[in-house]
């Protein structure tokens, strides 16, 4: 059965990943704290994503504490804001989900697939423009989901939400076709190398 859904998470993400396109777009620069003792995050990728055949459904932006060094254990924000008429947030998470699928190892998906399950019930329901998904990670904690600014829950491990942010950033095929052409297989880890705000 497990075998079944990698299957079917490796042919569904080819499809849907091969519409993505990239594009700079105007996010805020920076996300306010959650919790007073925590600094704000700086925006440091962001792009607009199309959804199936859906251009410009949505644009992903990944926020990180500004003295944080890429891959470190620190608050990070995946913050998903939809700027098409409507979308399936059900359609938007199996994406996340069949993305995932294909980018990490298949030991590390079994790890993952219980989580990105509750994560798809989480993110279950129709989405409007200027709604937001929001996945933030909180050391020790693991990532809070919030929909609408409303708690939905928490899933624990930073494995989770590396390999979100990774897919939900970077185009997972474009990711295996360099790995393979380097004879290696794509790490999993936070996907913006830049420690300074995108320009856009």
């Amino acid at each position: 059965m497990k075998q079944l859904t990698r299957i079917k998470a490796k042919l569904g993400a080819g499809l849907l990943w091969a519409l993505c396109s990239t594009v700079y777009a105007a996010p805020p620069a920076w996300l306010s704290a959650d919790a007073a003792n925590e600094p704000p995050q700086l925006l440091v990728q962001a792009q607009l994503r199309e959804l199936n055949y859906l251009p410009e459904a949505y644009v992903a932006m990944f926020y990180r504490q500004a003295a944080a060094s890429p891959g470190s254990d620190s608050s990070q924000t995946i913050q998903l804001q939809v700027v098409s008429e409507r979308i399936s947030g059900r359609v938007l998470a199996m994406n996340l989900f069949d993305s995932v699928g294909i980018l990490v190892p298949e030991e590390e998906f079994l790890a993952l697939e219980n989580r990105l399950n509750a994560m798809v019930r989480m993110l279950d329901g129709k989405l409007e423009r200027g709604d937001a998904i929001e996945i933030r990670y909180h050391p020790d904690r693991g990532s809070e989901i919030t929909v609408r600014g409303e708690f939905k829950g928490m899933l624990a491990g930073k494995d989770l939400f590396d390999a979100v942010s990774q897919v939900a950033m970077v185009n997972p095929l474009a990711s295996l076709m360099e790995s393979a052409d380097n004879g290696s297989v794509a790490p999993v880890g936070s996907p913006a190398p830049a420690d300074t705000p995108t320009s856009i």
